[in-house]
């Protein structure tokens, strides 16, 4: 699988400086209770005042940098997923 990662580092959400729809892209992260892996759409991704770009999901009803989850893998875009994982992913 031919993938783009993108390096984590830490961020307050105030820093951030602009935010950009993320389409297509997604954040993957390690399932232990299941021993595998889940992906999550990103709502978008978040420029800081520093340079970093941070990918951001939903938790409820707020966007979340995905380094802020311990369990985050990377980020995928849609043309490196697995199609027989995704057919998975929409039926459950």
């Amino acid at each position: 699988m031919n993938s783009t990662v993108i390096d984590r580092q830490s961020h307050d959400p105030d820093d951030y400086a602009q935010i950009i729809p993320a389409a297509g892209w997604y954040a993957e992260f390690r399932d232990d209770e299941n021993g595998g892996v889940f992906i999550d759409p990103l709502v978008a991704w978040a420029l800081t005042h520093i340079g970093n770009v941070v990918g951001l999901v939903a938790d409820g009803s707020l966007a979340v940098g995905c380094d802020d989850h311990s369990d985050f893998l990377r980020y995928v875009h849609e043309r490196d997923l697995d199609p027989a994982r995704d057919s998975k992913e929409q039926s459950k």
